[in-house]
């Protein structure tokens, strides 16, 4: 029996979005492995519930070195880390593992890559010195979500063909995620991420103060949480003045982000590069229109005029501009709604993600 270990950032990262791929391994007949940050102990139930060996680190400051313990003891066919700062990490200890199979999944670039400070310029430098040595000394694959990140890695690291997989993002259940009928008198507007200025977070509220002064009948809503370890995350300060202002709703973190995108009318996210957003796609399979920006990982879930609007990164007037048109016109939102669902089907459905997965890992035999 082969057996996979997987590595991804918490618990409940992963039961959102890898867990319908582990099962689908287990059914394969591989032995599967998780190593990640244990959310809660309902995460734990879940996992382990599915036949998953769990893998869970006490704090973050072991997480790398024990993860890497854990590797050599189950000693995996193929292990398979997920987002490109866990890569970087756990790829300085694979430096000394011997021979094997690895798949990085660059669910994004991010701060990594877009920030200019010293700390961002450090790590792009330990990157370019760390995947040549990586790649001399195992048998890698690379999974890229858009173009772009794939093209920037080809530039920067000399990458070989058969070493590249394009999957646009984690795929979506298209039965868990599905279309219905909102009958809200006032239009909503929703904006899922982390509070990050590169989420485009300060765009959007700027975008819902002029639609505000506009009297445009809109009601803006914001789920996630403040990110204390990334540099470009809002403050407290910035946060409480949020959830001062009367034209938007503050919701935290909700676990259960499905049910909301049920009830609101417009899914929005300004960001300024993503790997492939899972909000978004997640809010084309529920049949909503969709506004974004013209970045990476974004402009790949919107045909511009089809099923949302696309519009340049960090222009908060344009952005307003976009949710207007569909805040006052209800059919074009239906419409483009039912365009996104098709999308979503057509190139997004987990299934299709899935498939193309296990392509990579057959791609080793």
């Amino acid at each position: 029996m082969k057996k996979i270990f997987i590595v991804e950032t918490d618990s409940t990262y992963f039961i959102n979005n890898r867990l319908e791929l582990a099962c689908y391994m287990l059914n394969e007949g591989f032995e599967v492995h998780v190593a990640t940050m244990l959310y809660s102990n309902e995460d734990r139930l879940v996992i382990e519930n599915n036949g998953i060996y769990c893998h869970f680190q006490a704090n973050e400051k072991q997480s790398v070195s024990y993860i890497y313990k854990e590797i050599k003891r189950v000693a995996p066919d193929i292990i398979h880390v997920f987002t490109i700062n866990a890569s970087a990490k756990l790829g300085i200890f694979l430096l000394t593992y011997k021979k094997c199979n690895i798949v990085f999944s660059i669910t994004g670039l991010g701060y990594a890559f877009i920030s200019k400070s010293i700390y961002a310029r450090a790590i792009r430098v330990m990157l370019r010195l760390l995947i040549p040595m990586l790649n001399a000394k195992h048998i890698i694959k690379y999974i890229f979500q858009n173009e772009e990140d794939k093209n920037v890695f080809i530039d920067k690291y000399k990458l070989r063909t058969s070493q590249i997989f394009l999957i646009l993002g984690s795929g979506v259940n298209l039965d868990k995620f599905y279309p219905s009928s909102t009958h809200n008198d006032v239009p909503e507007v929703l904006f899922v991420g982390r509070l990050l200025t590169d989420k485009g977070i300060y765009e959007f509220i700027e975008a819902s103060k002029i639609i505000s002064q506009r009297k445009i009948p809109a009601k803006f809503i914001i789920v996630g949480t403040l990110d204390k370890k990334n540099p470009t995350s809002l403050s407290e300060y910035e946060l409480k003045s949020i959830e001062k202002m009367p034209f938007i709703e503050y919701k935290g973190y909700v676990k259960d982000v499905n049910r909301l995108l049920q009830k609101i009318d417009i899914a929005c996210l300004p960001s300024y590069r993503e790997g492939l957003s899972k909000f978004l796609i997640e809010a084309g399979a529920s049949g909503k229109p969709i506004v974004t920006t013209d970045a990476p990982g974004c402009r790949e879930v919107v045909v511009n005029g089809e099923n949302g609007f696309v519009v340049p990164v960090k222009d908060a007037f344009a952005l307003s501009e976009a949710i207007a048109l569909l805040c006052l016109d209800k059919n074009k939102r239906e419409h483009m709604g039912e365009m996104s669902r098709s999308m979503i089907e057509k190139f997004f459905s987990m299934n299709i993600v899935i498939e193309k997965i296990m392509n990579v890992y057959k791609s080793f035999y």
